[in-house]
């Protein structure tokens, strides 16, 4: 199986690519940071096999999406499934309560990985 993950750096993603890649899988991440995987002791081990690929890449950016789905595809194997966990941290404060900073962040990142 072949995977493109996005936001997957921490929590259910991270859980859930873990247990892709445990399985088998080969998971090409999306990650504003690639340090983030680079430096995990679960991950590296995948990413020294090859099973795991880290591409750098912001999904608000239609261009970073597009360049981590080649990745994916590279070998001329298909995207099988898309892993889309991400998410943003809520901020607060007493004048607008709580707010995602951007507010369309997930939105907006869907719509470039559907764009692709």
């Amino acid at each position: 199986m072949n995977v493109y993950a996005v936001g997957a750096s921490r929590h259910i993603g991270y859980y859930a690519a873990v247990r892709l890649l445990a399985k088998g899988a080969h998971v090409t991440f999306l990650l504003r940071s690639t340090s983030a995987l680079e430096n995990d002791e679960t991950i590296r081990p995948y990413i020294t096999s090859g099973h795991a690929k880290l591409v750098k890449g912001d999904a608000l950016k239609a261009e970073d999406v597009a360049k981590g789905w080649a990745v994916a595809q590279a070998d001329d194997r298909k995207v099988d499934l898309l892993l889309f966990t991400l998410g943003g941290l809520p901020h607060f404060s007493l004048r607008k309560g709580i707010t995602l900073v951007p507010p369309n962040l997930v939105t907006q990142c869907l719509l470039n990985v559907f764009s692709t």
